[in-house]
């Protein structure tokens, strides 16, 4: 290949990796749950790195919630096999380790512990294992691997920790937001499943919510009840 053939094939690349970058902060400027992040990022990271093996596991206090996964021969939820790499394998180290790791030569290297028979874990090549880190907290971790060997260079690096810095955020705005609806759903079922009525009003009196034996015990809906008011 020329200089010329060379260089613009280089342009080329680069031009749409940023693309593919431009395109991941679009879509994370929406609300997504952790699972769409975790697809989200996972895409745009192989496409931009042309690697054909890729995982990314949502953290919530160290422990595993979600995962999403790339690979030719994967079917099935890969949350079983991340949850053993996060355990033994390079996921685990860059977890408690706080750092991202290259590994050159999978077959050499005691990070990585292949699975027999598992196509999420490779046996041959290089792997780059990067920490999705916001506020100081680990709330993801992304694995990439490539048939070749000494594939990851410092570019690749760097574009991967930008995209894992853009999506930390993403991610963990996603995890709060659920955690918050689970809360919002647990209160709400011990608030309806009381054996006793209950009203809320607010200062004026203005009755804003009632729970189900409420309704029963004075025989209205709740939609009506909701535009009374309690007087002293």
């Amino acid at each position: 290949m020329s200089e010329p053939a060379r260089g613009s094939q280089a342009r080329l690349s680069e031009t749409l990796r940023l693309a593919i970058v431009y395109r991941l902060a679009h879509e994370l400027n929406t609300e997504l749950s952790s699972a769409e992040v975790l697809r989200h990022v996972l895409h745009a990271a192989a496409a931009a790195l042309g690697t054909p093996h890729a995982s990314l596991v949502a953290l919530r206090d160290r422990e595993l919630v979600a995962a999403y996964a790339l690979s030719p021969a994967a079917t099935g939820d890969p949350c079983a096999v991340m949850g053993d790499m996060l355990r033994t394998g390079l996921a685990g180290f860059v977890l408690h380790n706080y750092r991202t790791v290259i590994i050159n030569d999978i077959t050499s290297n005691p990070l990585w512990t292949p699975l027999p028979d598992e196509p999420l874990s490779p046996q041959e090549g290089s792997a780059l294992c990067v920490p999705l880190l916001h506020a100081g907290e680990v709330v993801g971790v992304m694995t990439l691997s490539h048939p070749a060997r000494g594939y990851f260079t410092a570019d690749a690096v760097n574009l991967t920790n930008t995209i894992s810095e853009m999506g930390s955020s993403s991610l963990s705005n996603a995890l709060l937001l659920e955690d918050a609806r689970q809360a919002r759903q647990r209160y709400q079922t011990l608030f309806d499943d009381a054996i006793v009525p209950i009203i809320i009003t607010d200062l004026r009196g203005r009755i804003q919510t009632v729970n189900r034996r409420a309704c029963e015990f004075l025989s209205f809906s709740a939609d009506e009840l909701e535009q009374m008011t309690i007087r002293a």
